[in-house]
């Protein structure tokens, strides 16, 4: 624990707490929270309004190529002001784009087919972090013999 004559030597009173971030780090972690917070629940409820007003056709067509573009725009950015709303636009699209998804496969596809799919999903997206712990230990090995 940091004594009082520290504290008081840096400016911060005993019944004072210290907020903020106190290194790059802790930055760029709040960052990329409030972006994907942001980014996220922005492209649900534009997405919603739109499919409504739209139709969530053209709103699958619009947020899928916006996030294809975002995409690649964000591969060439060249600050980090500008990686960070490409981030956030990014975020927004493709959370409009999964949006639509669902609420496309709710309406054309039976219950017996969706739950199907989705623990065939579900069980795919953890196969994927388990091959890519396994991958590079593996290449490795084979690029040593």
């Amino acid at each position: 624990h940091t004594s009082q004559l520290e504290m008081k030597a840096k400016g911060v009173h005993a019944n004072q707490t210290k907020i903020g971030c106190n290194n790059s780090l802790d930055h760029a972690a709040l960052v990329e929270c409030l972006v994907t917070f942001l980014g996220d629940s922005l492209g649900v409820c534009t997405a919603a309004f739109a499919a409504k007003i739209g139709g969530r056709k053209d709103v699958f067509r619009i947020y899928g190529t916006l996030t294809l573009l975002t995409s690649i725009s964000l591969y060439f950015s060249l600050n980090q002001v500008l990686t960070d709303i490409l981030g956030m636009s990014l975020r927004l699209f493709s959370g409009g784009f999964r949006y639509t998804i669902w609420l496309v496969t709710l309406e054309i596809y039976p219950t017996v087919l969706r739950s199907t799919a989705s623990g065939f999903t579900s069980s795919m997206s953890k196969l994927g972090p388990l091959l890519g712990s396994f991958l590079p230990t593996l290449s490795i090995q084979s690029v040593r013999s």
